[in-house]
């Protein structure tokens, strides 16, 4: 199987091996084990960083929802995000909510492309409450969720089953940095 997709999160696996967890366009969710990606001169090494994407290929399992990482092509490696830790906040934050809504291997290309512009936006300008929210919106409106009367506040309760772990980090942090300038909407295409 073979499809656009950015890396959400590297877990260890073995001692050269990881579980990567992917947010794909066609695909949606998935899991893959990328053997031998720690260790140096293997095809995966260097190719698994967080938030890179890309072109994926992988092995379907037929018994686990864990298939074979086979390829990565990095397209875009968003390192950028690494020079602010409110934008490596808020690109986790965002994961974690996709993750909250979306089922496992189910098709979300409107959700991929949210993501992405989501991310490049966050390579470029701060992370701000007002890009939260607007990202939030937009992906519950993708997912039939929005009610435009209700607060962001209200949303959040009544859509996620429970807090992601990163939004009280993210907040605070938010809070530290101050207003900022208003975002450019990051449902727009850039």
């Amino acid at each position: 199987m073979e499809d656009q997709g950015i890396i959400l999160r590297r877990l260890p696996y073995a001692e050269t091996s990881l579980i990567i967890s992917w947010l794909t366009a066609h695909h949606g969710l998935l899991r893959t084990i990328a053997k031998g990606a720690t260790r140096p001169g293997q095809p995966l090494h260097g190719r698994t960083d967080i938030f890179s994407q890309g072109r994926v290929c992988w092995v379907p399992s037929a018994r686990s929802p864990l298939h074979i990482l086979k390829e990565v092509v990095v397209e875009q490696a968003n390192r950028e995000l690494a020079r602010s830790y409110a934008s490596l906040l808020a690109a986790t934050y965002f994961y974690e909510v996709i993750e909250l809504l979306v089922e496992p291997q189910h098709p979300v290309p409107e959700i991929y492309e949210l993501y992405r512009r989501a991310l490049h936006y966050l390579q470029t300008r701060p992370a701000s409450p007002l890009l939260v929210e607007r990202f939030e919106r937009k992906l519950l409106d993708l997912l039939g969720l929005h009610h435009g009367e209700q607060s962001i506040a209200q949303l959040r309760r009544h859509a996620y089953p429970r807090q992601p772990k990163t939004y009280l980090r993210l907040t605070a942090e938010l809070a530290k940095a101050g207003p900022a300038a208003p975002p450019v909407s990051c449902a727009r295409r850039q």
